[in-house]
């Protein structure tokens, strides 16, 4: 299996914590509107990004990670 990027498990958790976009996006220096295209799986992180993400989040990296449900 493939594990992709879980953008709507991003926004749950953002919102489980209360921060919004651009709180997050000055906290972490990235722009809302990126945080908006990965919550909506339109785009994905880098990976500086995403070390970013899950350490001001304070997640795992799995956290925000899905298996595909296909075999490769």
């Amino acid at each position: 299996m493939a594990t992709i990027f879980n953008g709507p498990r991003l926004r749950e958790i953002r919102d489980e914590r209360h921060i919004s976009r651009v709180k997050l996006g000055a906290q972490i220096d990235l722009d809302p509107t990126a945080i908006y295209a990965y919550e909506k799986n339109k785009a994905n992180p880098s990976v500086g990004a995403l070390c970013r993400l899950v350490d001001a989040l304070g997640v795992g990296m799995a956290d925000l990670f899905t298996d595909d449900g296909n075999d490769r």
